[in-house]
């Protein structure tokens, strides 16, 4: 999990700064078939609050 979240953010970098064209749909098509377990992921790190413990 850690290494897809390290990918998701190294995406999200390069698609900030701007890249020519193609790069970015490619980049853009991978964000966003990494970005819905990327958000599941940090849910699941995320601590329990204390009323659930």
């Amino acid at each position: 999990m850690r290494e897809l979240e390290r990918r998701f953010g190294e995406i999200e970098a390069r698609m900030s700064e701007g890249p020519a064209a193609d790069v970015y749909v490619k980049l853009a098509s991978e964000y966003s078939e990494l970005q819905p377990v990327s958000a599941r992921s940090a849910n699941m790190r995320r601590p329990l609050p204390k009323s659930r413990i």
